[in-house]
């Protein structure tokens, strides 16, 4: 299930990235590969070893762009200072070398019909042989959004996909390494040891599980401690961090003051193989904030909507319930009262897990959804640091994990309706009487 979250949302993003990025997929692959997101009847417009391309001229209304294209690697020329992406470099100069249109058509009239007559966009691949393949950007078909492009010596006009016409009218900017912090992705989780998300006062920590498990388990550190369900934590913090790409840049060398980035709104502090990053992010509009690494210069532009993770609050990751365990992690149950004490040992793995009810074997199912009963402890409040808590709790639950580890609920009373529950010593919300008269019940349950 987990794998299968994370894979959806990497499908997403990668189909709402531009296809230079995508090209690197397929940089170095087999001479005449379709472009996967060009239909198989697809008509080449150009089938060239990237291996012959010496250097490429981009020609557009943002200005131009030349490219040097050695064996070592791809660089820009007369380019402004700041960092570059080669992978985007690598994925454009691929994309052109390898383009595949929809269809061609011979055209009826002249060339003044598809915006070909005066091309404002065009680009040029300067082989090593001495020879120039060079395209001409014509305009958008109002009917599909597809356009008209011609390829040099050729009689007929091509028609490619909006997103070659996006790439040909790409500046110099838009090749910028555009990254707030090492790329958060499965090779790069288990170097992600603690994340921070601050909002002015309002922030939260999670910290990876030192437990020695190979998934992906982060804890709730401050400003409570708690145990987390991993799937909130993927969902709401992981795969949007994936996600957390800037769209656009900005500058390169203005104060991060004039961009409100000396007092962001949002921070995210990322400790990765022992090394700390951070990024903020501060408001332009409704739709966008501006964002950097706040040890550098550089200021992009991200969409509202890859940074609304970041107003969440902390507690909508204990899932609604105060307390948050896997049962797979637990050993033994048990709970104490006013009168009545019960205890539940647990075993088994997968489907063969089971419960000993004091001789009363329960299967995979009647645990589960006796757990299922017990763990659901809804937050009614969050306590204020000034407000104490005293008096004997109602019910006590001591629950034994698997790897020795112990955790104990205390279920205090503070009002008629209303009981404080303390974790490991620990109260920070209130949950309300009635739950632990239900926890108590479902305990006599299976027990009668």
């Amino acid at each position: 299930m987990k794998q299968q979250i994370r894979l959806l949302k990497q499908l997403s993003i990668a189909f709402a990235a531009m296809l230079a990025i995508t090209g690197i997929l397929w940089f170095g692959a087999p001479q005449g590969r379709t472009s996967p997101s060009v239909p198989a009847d697809s008509v080449t417009v150009t089938d060239i070893s990237v291996a012959s391309v010496g250097g490429v001229a981009l020609r557009n209304p943002s200005g131009s762009v030349g490219m040097m294209v050695a064996p070592e690697g791809i660089t820009l020329v007369d380019a402004p200072q700041g960092n570059y992406s080669s992978e985007k470099l690598k994925g454009f100069v691929y994309y052109f070398s390898h383009l595949k249109a929809q269809k061609a058509i011979q055209p009826k009239s002249s060339l003044s019909e598809y915006g070909l007559d005066n091309s404002e966009s065009s680009i040029s691949l300067l082989l090593s042989d001495g020879s120039k393949i060079r395209l001409y950007l014509g305009k958008a078909n109002p009917v599909d959004g597809t356009y008209y492009l011609l390829k040099e010596g050729d009689s007929q006009v091509y028609i490619v996909e909006a997103s070659a016409a996006a790439m040909m009218n790409q500046g110099i900017d838009d090749f910028r390494s555009m990254e707030l912090f090492p790329p958060v992705n499965d090779t790069a989780l288990s170097d992600l040891t603690e994340i921070t998300i601050a909002h002015g006062d309002d922030s939260y920590t999670l910290k990876r599980r030192e437990s020695g498990d190979t998934g992906d388990f982060y804890d709730l550190a401050s400003p409570v401690k708690a145990s987390l369900d991993w799937q909130l934590v993927e969902e709401r913090v992981l795969l949007p961090l994936e996600g957390l790409i800037p769209d656009s840049f900005v500058s390169a060398d203005r104060p991060l003051s004039e961009f409100g980035l000396d007092k962001p709104d949002y921070t995210v502090t990322l400790v990765m193989g022992g090394q700390t990053y951070t990024a903020g992010f501060a408001r332009r509009d409704d739709q966008s904030y501006y964002c950097a690494d706040l040890s550098g210069k550089q200021v992009f532009l991200i969409s509202a909507e890859k940074s609304a993770f970041l107003t969440n609050r902390y507690t909508g990751l204990l899932g609604g319930s105060i307390y948050t365990r896997n049962i797979t992690e637990i050993a033994d149950l048990a709970i104490t009262g006013n009168g009545f004490q019960y205890h539940l040992a647990l075993s088994g793995e997968a489907e063969f897990l089971k419960g000993d009810a004091n001789g009363k074997i329960l299967d995979y199912i009647a645990v589960t959804t006796f757990y299922q009963e017990i763990s659901e402890i809804p937050i009614a409040k969050e306590l204020s640091e000034d407000e104490s808590i005293a008096g004997s709790p109602v019910l006590t639950m001591t629950v034994k994990l698997r790897d020795g580890g112990m955790d104990i609920l205390d279920f205090i009373p503070i009002s008629d309706r209303q009981c404080a529950v303390s974790v490991n010593g620990q109260a920070h919300f209130t949950t309300y009487l009635s739950v632990a008269e239900d926890i108590q019940k479902s305990f006599q349950h299976v027990f009668s």
